[in-house]
């Protein structure tokens, strides 16, 4: 870190002593507040990742392999022959078919239906200007002490954004201009403006590099798309925890994480 940065670790410290009641409290009540930092994360880090890649998983092995695995590791072999056998930051970026199919994923298969729970705290309230495209709207005006939420799913399931919504396009993204990381009006997975998910660009890669190595290691036996969990109105994209994929090693395991 430049500029003796802190890391994560003294920066929770900080965060929790800065807290009404953690002041001058015993070291036992702090690391308490810390430990409850910790898991907060740690939710928000491993289920949400595990749940992004077990969809991807899903959809690949609902699709022939020629479809959708055999086009995306041709592009990876020769993006990592180009960068001397080692997977950099950049390289990962240039895997268009493979960031295409997760971003298509996970816009048929978010966490919920809504999303980014905010109160309206201007005793004014906020007025809400129509966006491009929609010029001919009234502003809406939103009271002081409102809850609002972003309908992630009626965007993503919007025939006037999307041509067939509800069609698994695993290529619609290759030419879009926004990479999966970058959230946008249009795409809510990981939320927006500045309140976006600070940990969304290591959980692409996290999730890139395990496709990459799963497509790689194995080969798989294409299945019918498992139906996802419904789980109340918010949670509504839950993986099925209890379907059978086939896989098996391939005869020639080369690797192609590093």
């Amino acid at each position: 870190y430049e500029d003796n940065e802190p890391t994560v670790l003294p920066m929770m410290v900080n965060y929790v002593l800065s807290r009404p009641g953690y002041a001058g409290a015993p070291i036992s009540t702090v690391l308490d507040g810390v430990i409850g930092r910790l898991l907060d994360m740690s939710f928000a880090a491993v289920d949400t990742t595990t749940i992004t890649l077990t969809h991807c998983i899903h959809d690949l092995v609902s699709h022939p392999p020629d479809m959708y695995a055999h086009p995306i590791m041709e592009q990876a072999r020769e993006a990592l022959a180009a960068n001397n056998g080692v997977w950099s930051a950049a390289a990962l970026s240039s895997l268009t078919l493979l960031d295409s199919f997760i971003k298509e994923s996970q816009r048929l298969h978010p966490i919920g239906q809504l999303l980014s729970q905010r109160k309206i705290l201007d005793p004014a309230g906020v007025t809400l200007m129509p966006a491009e495209g929609f010029e001919g709207a009234k502003p809406v005006h939103v009271p002081y002490g409102a809850v609002t939420q972003m309908p992630l799913w009626g965007i993503h399931v919007d025939g006037g954004v999307y041509e067939s919504p509800l069609l698994f396009k695993g290529w619609r993204f290759v030419e879009d201009r926004v990479v999966s990381s970058q959230p946008s009006d249009r795409f809510l997975s990981f939320g927006h403006g500045k309140h976006a998910c600070p940990g969304r660009h290591l959980a692409l890669v996290v999730v890139k590099l395990f496709l990459l190595e799963f497509l790689e290691r194995f080969e798989y036996k294409e299945v019918e798309r498992p139906k996802d969990w419904q789980m109340g109105f918010m949670f509504n994209a839950v993986p099925d925890m209890k379907t059978n994929v086939w896989i098996r090693p391939r005869k020639k395991e080369t690797g192609v994480a590093a």
